[in-house]
């Protein structure tokens, strides 16, 4: 056997976008599907009233062609953490134009729920209702149920004899504990049943290991075999496996067998009645193979080389149970653009979803989805550490291990619900759980759980303080992980990504690794990835390299999902601009008290409190409001006083930070998304950040494209906000004045420490050249006078006169006041 493993990592991911793409021929109202389903449902409605109907094939053939559905649907790799209808994310696909057909038809539905599922006793009818239901969970309305629903859902998980029933209502019940309060009102209940079900979950995965092992056994005796068959041509694949298969020749087409022994039916089956998973197409153009090492051999007249055959053993052909293939990537060389490389590459990428026939590893699952709304709970957490539940999610993410990726997501999941919880966080780092955390393969679906995983580990101040003293050898697989997935990953896996990043700049190791990896960039990148223009009613996407002003070559009708995913996107990308400057911030200050001293208090400014000698590089360098206005006004003095540069800024300013900014500025008065206030305000804390270098307030008077189609400046678009033209909101305004009176105000402190180091160097300047902070004062004059002509250009003295005499709302109106004032003394 091959010791060299399938590592879906090797495969390259262009970023996942929520514009899904369709096939062209894929014509919705008209697919037979719906058809089909619109003649089930209309037969229905003739028929079930009549004595002796059977609900049971017209429930099992609605399942079906849901199922289908459903499988089509995940091949368009949609985001795993997106619970939106189907309909509302991927208009076009079929899954989610059934579910909206099928629950049009209020009195199937009805009948579904009331009297097929709950008003019969029943089993068989109950468990194909039951599986019905849960093939159209993404579709349900959770908070509209039944009285007695839930309520029978328990009975069902813990006591049914029928184990199908059993497993269903467990997948039924994850649904409804989504709904807000439902965990709480079932309290009782779920302390009943969490016990139980993690019990059952142990039992399940030590009978899936063990069937591995039987597989593997079998697996490796018949390659054994295989081989005292000198006879035989062995062929490239001889290290899979033993069974009858035919080569994969250059055309792409093959004969290889895709079976996993998590498959294996829990009615006790064999292998060859439950109906295994068939081949599946590729499900994306956007995914890709590296080049093969060496082209596949050919006919010298191009032909394809003939098929080759080996022969099955007996052992195989008496075998119960298949172990899934693990190809060696030698094996992967010639298997570029076929379906047999799709069906190796499927456990590993987005995986398989089957709720009939059930699997073990499908019952894994559904137990897992019932655990994850309970996780959060504290009057639950008890019970999770009495279960093991730390023992089976460390077992469940190991992907080589299970060899499923969707039951190694949902068991992320619900670790991500617990980490909520200090002492279980405390608990799984200290197991080992960021290593384990890192090697979920980036390139399959599970690792936007993952990284989720490590935001929600970043939250914690104690617990990020803990992840920072790991060996640098896992601090930096953490860091390339996040930065993979904010460029490749899903939606959500993006986001996760970035506010990782937003939480983990305030701690050293993890901004230092963030700056070596060229991360400003890649952040940067994300938000021109989602920065929407709005022109003529149009929406656009820019692409990460396309200049604002070629975005109209590229117009792309986005819908309001889109819409409101990219606003979320730009949101986050301005939290984490704002903690990453926030965060250099720090450091440069404490490099100012290193290397200057207390000499820099002659000139009137203070340390922050919060800036402590000896501080440990592990401990958070948040800092508070007022810190963080000590610290800007200090680096403000220092800079100007020694006309040098800040790298930080430098980097943003050369990727166009700047300009982007104000462009989202303006775009969230434009689109009015929600969340709107909190991205402008962001934007402009970082824009006040950036103002501490003189540089950028000459970027700040260059005209920019706004997305509406005008052209403007910073200092116009600070000037209607400072007069509530656009984004009328007090905080903001406050915002908007701390950026103006960084551009405008010339320091009283700047001559007083020009004038102290110039007599210290006055021995050194005695050839007659004028000294360096003689030159850095004329300068710093000429640059505010710039400034001050830059304001007055747009009204901005009778502004600020206008602003001085807010008187709401009460809670801001002395601070908005007070900033007015402190700019127009600027002008006197």
């Amino acid at each position: 056997m091959n010791d060299v493993r399938f590592d879906p990592d090797d495969y390259q991911f262009g970023p996942r976008t929520t514009a899904a793409l369709e096939p062209a021929f894929h014509e919705v109202l008209d697919s037979p599907s719906i058809e089909n389903l619109r003649d089930i449902l209309k037969t229905w409605d003739d028929s079930h009233r009549a004595d002796g109907f059977d609900p049971i094939p017209t429930l099992t053939s609605i399942a079906e062609i849901i199922e289908q559905s459903i499988d089509e649907f995940l091949k368009l790799d949609p985001d795993p953490l997106d619970d939106r209808h189907p309909a509302r994310t991927h208009p076009h696909a079929e899954f989610g134009n059934l579910l909206k057909l099928l629950f049009r038809n209020d009195d199937f539905m009805n009948k579904l729920v009331i009297s097929y599922l709950l008003g019969r006793d029943q089993p068989e009818l109950s468990a194909v209702a039951a599986r019905l239901l849960l093939d159209c969970v993404p579709g349900l309305d959770a908070a509209v149920e039944p009285s007695d629903f839930v309520p029978q859902l328990y009975i069902w998980a813990k006591d049914s004899s029928n184990e199908l029933l059993r497993a269903y209502s467990l997948g039924l019940l994850a649904s409804a504990l989504e709904v807000q309060g439902n965990a709480h009102k079932y309290r009782l209940n779920n302390i009943d049943l969490l016990p139980v079900a993690l019990r059952r979950l142990a039992e399940l995965k030590g009978r899936m290991l063990e069937e591995r092992a039987i597989a593997e056994h079998v697996q490796q005796s018949s390659a054994e075999k295989s081989n005292d068959h000198s006879g035989d041509s062995p062929g490239p694949f001889s290290n899979v496996n033993g069974f009858d298969m035919e080569e994969t020749s250059s055309d792409g087409h093959a004969g290889c067998s895709n079976s996993s022994n998590e498959n294996t039916r829990l009615s006790g089956k064999k292998t060859g009645e439950s109906g295994l998973l068939g081949a599946v197409r590729p499900r994306a153009p956007s995914l890709r193979v590296q080049a093969p090492a060496a082209p596949a051999k050919s006919s010298p007249d191009g032909s394809p080389p003939p098929k080759k055959k080996k022969k099955m053993s007996k052992v195989d052909r008496k075998s119960p149970v298949e172990m899934a293939k693990v190809p060696s990537l030698a094996s992967l060389h010639n298997w570029e653009n076929s379906n047999s490389t799709w069906n190796v590459m499927q456990p590993y990428v987005i995986g398989t979803h089957k709720i009939f026939p059930l699997s073990v590893a499908m019952h894994q699952r559904l137990i897992l989805q019932y655990l994850i709304p309970t996780g959060e709970y504290q009057d639950l957490l008890n019970l999770a550490f009495d279960g093991h539940a730390m023992d089976l999610i460390l077992d469940y993410i190991d992907l080589e291990r299970v060899n499923d990726v969707r039951l190694t997501f949902d068991a992320l999941r619900y670790l991500t619900s617990l980490l909520v919880h200090r002492k279980f966080a405390l608990e799984f780092i200290a197991r080992g759980g960021v290593a384990a955390l890192v090697r979920v393969p980036r390139a399959s679906m599970a690792s936007a759980a993952s990284i989720t995983a490590l935001y929600y580990l970043s939250y914690n101040e104690e617990v990020m303080e803990k992840v920072c003293q790991l060996s640098d050898k896992i601090l930096d697989d953490v860091v390339d992980y996040a930065l993979w997935c904010l460029e490749h990953s899903y939606e959500s896996g993006m986001g996760s990504a970035a506010m990782f990043f937003t939480h983990g700049f305030f701690y050293k190791p993890i901004l230092e690794r963030f700056d070596q990896r060229d991360g400003l960039r890649r952040l940067y990148n994300y938000v021109r990835i989602h920065y929407i223009v709005h022109n003529a009613g149009v929406l656009c996407t820019i692409s990460t390299l396309t200049l604002l002003q070629e975005a109209n070559k590229d117009k792309v009708d986005l819908t309001e999902e889109q819409h409101l995913t990219s606003s979320q996107a730009i949101r986050n990308a301005c939290t984490a601009f704002k903690n990453y400057l926030s965060s250099h911030l720090f450091l440069k200050l404490e490099q100012i008290r290193r290397t200057v001293g207390n000499r820099i208090l002659q000139a009137g400014c203070n340390y922050p409190t919060g800036l402590h000698n000896n501080h440990p590089s592990y401990k958070s360098m948040v800092m508070d409001d007022d810190s963080v206005r000590d610290g800007v006004w200090l680096l403000t003095t220092a800079l100007r006083a020694s006309n040098s540069g800040w790298k930080p800024v430098d980097d943003a300013r050369k990727l166009g930070l700047i300009k982007t900014l104000y462009g989202v500025i303006v775009l969230t008065h434009e689109l009015g998304h929600t969340g709107r206030f909190d991205t402008a305000l962001n934007a402009l804390k970082t824009l006040w950040l950036c103002s501490c270098l003189p540089k950028v307030h000459l970027e700040f008077c260059e005209s920019m494209r706004l997305p509406n189609g005008n052209d403007s400046d910073g200092f116009q678009i600070l000037m209607e906000i400072i007069g509530s033209v656009i984004l009328s909101d007090s905080e903001i305004r406050i915002a908007a004045l701390n950026v103006l009176i960084n551009c405008i105000s010339v320091p009283e402190e700047i001559s007083k420490l020009s004038r102290a180091e110039s007599t210290e160097k006055k021995e050194k300047d005695k050839d007659g050249r004028r000294s360096r902070n003689a030159f850095s004062s004329v300068q710093a004059k000429d640059h505010c006078e710039k400034m001050w002509a830059a304001t007055r250009k747009y009204n901005g003295i009778n502004i600020l006169l206008t602003v001085i005499r807010v008187n709401s709302p009460i809670a801001d109106a002395d601070e908005t006041r007070a900033l007015a004032c402190r700019a127009l003394r600027e002008f006197s």
